[in-house]
């Protein structure tokens, strides 16, 4: 029998049992070492009414084949360009550390043209889930299907998995959104009110497609490895009847086992002196028990099923208010306010998860039981001591405006800027190492460890991204200076992120350890740092950390 996956001819026996995610061939035998290629040109994706969508994605698949390898391992992948004459290309290795040659940007290459190949040589120095994509018209490229996951296993996963810590099943859902016409997919906006609030497709994929069944275990629990691929789209998602347990994310395990959503119990001090005052519930904007993912997070999920073999269960999309804009003009004055429908567009079913009777045991999993905690492990907590003080004056700010312009018709139209520390900066797509540094660039060097403030001050959530090193959020926060009074509340766990999305007017304190994990001195260099909105970095809202040996 044979399937069609995306306009690729498989066989069914091909076929990976993770809800049709392909793995990336290795042509080196050695475990500790990868070596692939892999072609960024069309793909076709076939929707559920048999409508054809002629998209982009990585060897004609939507989402790109998985690459998975074990912590330490060398990765050489040679990415071969065959996108239409008007896209050059790279592959940025999100969430991969310590390989600046190796980071796919504006800045560490010369754009892959039609018909060019380029190697990227690196060593993954931490375990967790990772994906690539291009940072060259990502925006519109991502939109399109140029997306993959990349999982780095970490060595005591086979332990954990035998003490019945961690699921045996694994199923990867790698999320997105798409809106075509006629099956060509929408060109992403570039101005206006659309590119503020970023542009959400209509049609809701997993893996691809939409709302596809994945068959997983009736009395085993299952691990749900979860990454957002989308430009702007929140996921919100739920299975009702049922908690979502997190036991890793962008940075792999955690030491015990998270429920999140619902309200937290926040501080309240006085801003000018520090006087406590009190404490307060800040709501999440979404349910205990449910997972929240902005652009480009991933999550390590565990699903206990309930119900017998034969039921389904859903998974679920909700929408979350997130600061979407709407702009109008009334009595020959522009307002510009939170959208009518911020938070309360329905809802949707994107996958079903079919339970099987299959034998195995049955679990219970609860809240604060040990994960790594488990093997006598813990990531622990970076030290602030001799950190580099980058917090009030010395923030990074992420801020925005929205404007009008009336045409010589009378006609309203919307524009739209975007800032990091006060400046816009559009990089420049073809000129490599050339590249002007940023006007806002930071300088850091090798060894020094960050305590960074980074700020949204617009009404919009932001996923902010740091490529390069990963960091641990520490406590988010929220003043105001009128009522002399701060809210704050501690992130509740020691990991690391390298994306993470900063509610708006709120700041999140991080530490960031600018370390050199291979030891080769690639560490050193020049990082993106930028709103995982992606019309948002592309229009502005984008930096540098540049960081000396």
């Amino acid at each position: 029998m044979w399937w069609t996956v995306l306009g690729c001819m498989r066989e069914e026996s091909a076929l990976p049992e993770s809800g049709g995610i392909v793995p990336l061939e290795d042509r080196d035998p050695a475990p500790e070492r990868f070596e692939a290629s892999v072609v960024a040109g069309p793909a076709r994706i076939v929707l559920a009414d048999g409508t054809v969508v002629n998209g982009k994605g990585y060897d004609g698949l939507v989402p790109g084949p998985l690459i998975r390898v074990p912590l330490g391992a060398r990765v050489a992948v040679t990415l071969e360009n065959q996108l239409s004459e008007s896209f050059h290309t790279t592959i940025h290795w999100h969430g991969i550390e310590g390989n600046n040659a190796a980071d796919g940007t504006h800045t560490t290459q010369d754009a892959v043209r039609r018909g060019e190949r380029f190697t990227y040589d690196f060593t993954v120095p931490r375990a967790g889930f990772h994906w690539y994509h291009p940072h060259i018209d990502g925006a519109q490229l991502v939109f399109e299907g140029l997306y993959a996951p990349l999982i780095v296993d970490d060595p005591d996963e086979p332990e954990l998995i035998a003490a019945g810590v961690l699921p045996r099943d694994e199923q990867i859902l790698v999320l997105s959104d798409l809106s075509h016409f006629q099956g060509t997919p929408y060109r992403v906006a570039t101005d206006g009110t659309e590119v503020m609030n970023g542009t959400e497709g209509s049609l809701l994929l997993v893996n691809g497609r939409q709302e596809p069944t994945f068959d997983i275990s009736a009395s085993g629990p299952t691990r749900l490895r979860v990454v957002n691929t989308s430009i702007a789209r929140f996921w919100r998602l739920s299975i009702p009847g049922h908690t979502l347990y997190r036991v890793g994310g962008e940075g792999g395990l955690l030491d015990r086992v998270r429920v999140e959503g619902g309200s937290v119990t926040a501080d309240v001090t006085r801003l000018s002196d520090g006087t406590p005052l009190g404490t307060t519930e800040v709501e999440l904007g979404y349910d205990r028990g449910e997972i929240l993912l902005g652009p480009a997070e991933r999550v390590d999920l565990v699903l206990q099923p309930e119900g017998d073999a034969g039921d389904a269960l859903e998974l679920r999309w909700e929408d979350y208010a997130r600061g979407r804009h709407q702009m109008y003009e009334e009595d020959g004055v522009v307002v510009t306010e939170d959208a009518d429908d911020d938070g309360t567009r329905p809802g949707a079913r994107v996958a079903r998860f079919r339970l099987v009777e299959d034998g195995a045991p049955r679990w219970t999993l609860a809240e604060g039981d040990p994960v790594l905690g488990a093997v006598g492990r813990a990531v622990g907590a970076v030290a602030e001591t001799n950190a580099l003080d980058w917090t009030g004056p010395d923030a990074m700010v992420m801020s925005e405006k929205m404007d009008h312009v009336i045409d010589a018709a009378g006609n309203l139209e919307m524009t739209s800027e975007f800032y990091m520390d006060g400046q816009s900066w559009i990089a420049d797509h073809h000129v490599g190492a050339l590249q002007t540094e940023a006007p806002t660039a930071r300088h850091a060097r090798l060894g020094d460890t960050l305590s960074w403030e980074i700020r949204n001050e617009t009404e919009m959530d932001h996923p902010l991204h740091l490529h390069g090193f990963s960091y641990q959020p520490v406590r988010f926060f929220q003043d105001d200076p009128e009522a002399d009074t701060r809210t704050s509340w501690p992130w509740g766990a020691d990991e690391y992120e390298d994306t993470t999305v900063v509610p708006g007017h709120t700041s999140l304190l991080v530490r960031v350890p600018l370390l050199d994990p291979v030891g080769d001195g690639g560490g050193a260099g020049r990082w993106m740092r930028h709103c995982h909105l992606l019309q948002h970095g592309e229009n502005g809202m984008m930096s540098e950390l540049i960081v000396d040996e």
